[in-house]
């Protein structure tokens, strides 16, 4: 697959039978930057793009750490660790985080019961029900070890580093972390004392994707008119989204069409 970041994104055949499916393809129908595109009119990047960016750097981070440390990485986690990042944010519903706020739920525990919910309906047995575990823990992790770093956690982490390189680019709002410094960060990391590490080299990265994730918040993720268009937004679509998200099924047919769908719906009504 060809990225506008990352170049050509090799996927491999277990991946495939994670994203050659219904559930993972209807996040081409998920803006990344849920109404953003409000205020920075091309910020039409889609889940399924950014998913796609996170699943080729924690593939990155596995290949660099096993040359590194062959007796830590084993084969089943350089397969466990890209299926985590690639199934992180597909727990997202429409409207981006909105949806969170509207429903009062949490899209990594959405995420984490999708991914088990793939696995059981289209008998993917490549996992045991302990390695299954583990992946949904490493979209929300409660452990320290350096395979549930890498995916998410509080500072650093592959989600971060897609989002804000893709998030400059579909904005143009620029900032301090390009995509070279990543692949840079990535690259110099190690597993010290059981944790994902960056030496002292690269620490000046680390501080400016620390940097940048402020700035975006401040100009982009924050931006008031976005979050005044959140309002209207949550007040036309709260009801509907509280109907269709009661089931797993009856959310996963839910996208940011529903948008479209509550206007056109003859009951819906209008200004004259």
């Amino acid at each position: 697959m060809m990225d506008v970041i990352w170049g050509e994104i090799p996927v491999s055949p277990l991946a495939l039978k994670f994203i050659d499916i219904y559930e993972f393809q209807r996040m081409r129908f998920m803006k990344q930057l849920g109404t953003c595109n409000y205020v920075y009119t091309c910020a039409e990047a889609s889940r399924f793009s950014h998913s796609l960016g996170v699943y080729f750097l924690a593939c990155r981070v596995v290949r660099v750490l096993k040359d590194k440390h062959t007796d830590l990485v084993s084969d089943r986690l350089e397969q466990m660790i890209p299926i985590a990042a690639l199934y992180h944010d597909i727990g997202h519903g429409p409207l981006s985080h909105v949806f969170d706020i509207i429903t009062e739920t949490k899209h990594e525990h959405r995420s984490k019961a999708i991914l088990k919910f793939v696995i059981d309906k289209y008998e993917i047995d490549e996992f045991s029900n302990e390695e299954i575990t583990i992946m949904q823990n490493m979209m929300e992790p409660t452990e320290n070890e350096w395979y549930y770093n890498i995916v998410s956690n509080d500072t650093v982490d592959v989600d971060r580093m897609d989002y804000l390189v893709r998030d400059s680019y579909s904005t143009g709002v620029k900032h301090l972390l390009g995509k070279n410094d990543v692949l840079k960060l990535i690259d110099r990391s190690r597993i010290v004392d059981g944790k994902w590490n960056f030496p002292l080299g690269v620490h000046h990265i680390v501080d400016d994707l620390l940097n940048s994730r402020t700035h975006m918040y401040n100009r982009v993720y924050r931006h008031p008119v976005m979050l005044g268009i959140n309002q209207l937004i949550t007040i036309a679509t709260k009801d509907v989204l509280l109907e269709s998200s009661q089931t797993l099924e009856s959310f996963l047919t839910l996208s940011d069409s529903i948008i479209q769908d509550i206007y056109n719906d003859p009951d819906t009504p209008h200004e004259k």
